[in-house]
């Protein structure tokens, strides 16, 4: 599927300025992100409002605060102290787009090469729904990338039994960034968590349950699926 969806929905994630910062840094909001559409839980059918309007992509967060990590030579090395997997700039960059999402998805997990759910009155394969979905609204968005990975683990790689990957994708990629924003807005949940280096990292290990070898399993995925063309670090 063409990214023009993308980009629509790309258009609800501007995100405001936090007052008392640095002209010239942005900063998650911190309000919650809206609920996301309730869709029909028992059929792959999906009643969801008109795609928005095209819109001019706004800027997105910048880097939270954060310590480089020492050399290694595992990139997914859970004992490093402070531990940062990946930065922001990926975190919150476009990623891989729809097709090359299904390639990888149907190359390791052929199950989901037949998938499809109708969203928007159209048939959307498991790269379009996690494309889409990374973007859950406004000021709330994510590489759809880890989205992806993350979520898919939860399900054990299965095509969920009611085939309402969407809902269950956009509601991942709104609990993925809300575990990011008190990191990179309050000192004291920094504080709390010295062994995290920075937001992104952080966000991962509250979305598995503050289980670093979720955490490491995560990066190894990412690293043998779309590694070689979106690093994890800059």
């Amino acid at each position: 599927m063409k990214r023009r969806c993308s980009r629509n929905m790309l258009a609800m994630i501007s995100l405001p300025i936090l007052v008392g910062l640095p002209a010239c840094s942005y900063q998650p909001p911190l309000t919650t992100p809206p609920r996301a559409p309730t869709l029909p839980p028992t059929h792959t059918e999906t009643d969801a409002p008109s795609p928005p309007t095209p819109a001019t992509r706004t800027p997105t967060l910048t880097a939270s605060p954060s310590t480089s990590p020492p050399p290694t030579s595992d990139p997914c090395d859970v004992s490093i102290n402070p531990l940062v997997l990946l930065d922001d700039d990926t975190y919150f960059s476009w990623g891989p787009t729809s097709n090359q999402l299904d390639r990888a998805m149907i190359s390791l997990h052929p199950q989901w090469q037949d998938f499809r759910q109708v969203v928007f009155s159209s048939p959307w394969t498991v790269g379009d729904v996690y494309e889409q979905s990374a973007f859950c609204g406004e000021g709330c968005g994510v590489n759809p990338a880890i989205l992806l990975i993350a979520l898919s683990m939860r399900l054990q790689w299965q095509i969920p039994p009611d085939g309402d990957l969407f809902i269950r994708a956009t509601q991942a990629a709104r609990e993925l960034y809300q575990y990011y924003v008190p990191y990179y807005t309050e000192e004291t949940v920094r504080q709390a968590y010295p062994r995290i280096g920075n937001a992104s990292t952080y966000s991962l290990f509250r979305f598995f349950g503050k289980d670093f070898s979720r955490v490491q399993e995560w990066c190894t995925i990412y690293q043998s699926m779309f590694g070689a063309d979106y690093p994890l670090t800059q």
